[in-house]
């Protein structure tokens, strides 16, 4: 394996064991912080998004370019009578994705380990309801506490309470040729996108000018980019591209968005980027993503000035156990070093 793509898979597993549901992200934002200790300053938005810029050839404008690092997760939304926690969704997942699932519950007291089951789990009991009959949604699916509780009195005792967040286990597997994990969208963009900072910085690449490197943290709930100075112009953002029978993605490429269900992305910047993956012999997709929207296009619906790209690894199940391959992650590395140079 390439020592770059090493680099970035090492990244991104190190991203993987942080929890960060959109609404929490404050650990992964110190994992980054501490990622450039002495080598670069970050500021905060008010929401807590974390942005550094890096000095380019061109200073009178500003690019941005963004990996959000918000995942999907929950939010105990009531505790039962049996002492288990009923959750609602953060971010767009199925319940039935989550069956079986090792989850964390973080209290006020500290995290509570626990498990993601029907409401009628035993298949010595319930075989015939739990197959065939059993709905996989917010009420019939609840959190088994690895606590002594057999009652809501109990599980209050404990700390934990309506409010708490609640963290998926990832699942993180790395073969010779894929990555394999929950919450690839998008800390695989985001470890690429430290990569490149850190290789901007140690040999001090020229950006063709000053480069917003934000780490977005509610874009699983729409809002992800919302600050932006006043002198930028474009933003790219880095996020997955969507492998399904419908879609033209494909796991060993880098997606090149050209619509999501928000709008159409300006021709201009994607004919720019699809250019320089042509220029550079990058192995590409241009694709029609539904149910979809980024960093880039969420902005655009929010009114921001900015002209708007997207583009990321293909990535197959996503919001579910998701993969891609290491040739997409390389992809996507190599399109956006051309991006930030030219």
């Amino acid at each position: 394996m390439k020592e770059s793509n090493k680099r970035i898979l090492d990244i991104a597993e190190n991203l993987l064991k942080i929890d960060s549901p959109s609404g929490m992200c404050q650990m992964v934002n110190t994992y980054i912080e501490e990622h450039f200790k002495g080598e670069l300053s970050f500021e905060k938005t008010n929401k807590n998004a974390l942005y550094a810029i890096l000095k380019g050839k061109d200073s009178s404008k500003l690019r941005i370019v963004t990996a959000h690092v918000d995942t999907l997760g929950g939010i105990v939304s009531r505790v039962k009578d049996n002492g288990r926690c009923e959750f609602e969704n953060i971010g767009g997942f199925m319940y039935a994705s989550l069956e079986g699932e090792l989850v964390r519950v973080y209290t006020k007291k500290g995290v509570v380990s626990g498990t993601v089951l029907p409401n009628k789990a035993s298949v010595h009991t319930m075989e015939d309801e739990r197959e065939k009959t059993l709905p996989r949604e917010r009420h019939s699916t609840e959190i088994r506490l690895d606590i002594e509780s057999s009652s809501k009195e109990e599980t209050l005792a404990s700390g934990v309470k309506v409010g708490d967040f609640v963290a998926f286990e990832p699942r993180t597997r790395l073969t010779d040729d894929f990555l394999v994990s929950r919450f690839i969208d998008n800390k695989i963009h985001a470890a690429i996108m430290i990569y490149v900072m850190e290789e901007v910085l140690k040999k001090n690449i020229e950006l063709a000018c000053d480069t917003m490197f934000y780490f977005t943290n509610f874009e699983e709930l729409g809002h992800g980019i919302s600050y932006v100075p006043d002198n930028a112009y474009e933003v790219l953002a880095l996020d997955i591209g969507i492998v399904s029978y419908e879609n033209n993605s494909a796991e060993d490429k880098v997606t090149i968005v050209a619509k999501d269900s928000r709008t159409p992305y300006p021709i201009d910047f994607r004919d720019k980027l699809e250019d320089l993956a042509i220029k550079n012999d990058i192995d590409y997709a241009i694709d029609v993503h539904q149910r979809y929207g980024s960093d880039g296009s969420l902005g655009a619906v929010a009114g921001l000035n900015l002209n708007f790209a997207c583009i990321g690894c293909g990535t197959d199940a996503s919001h579910h156990i998701e993969r891609t391959n290491i040739k997409a992650i390389e992809s996507t590395e190599k399109l956006l070093r051309a991006y930030l140079e030219n």
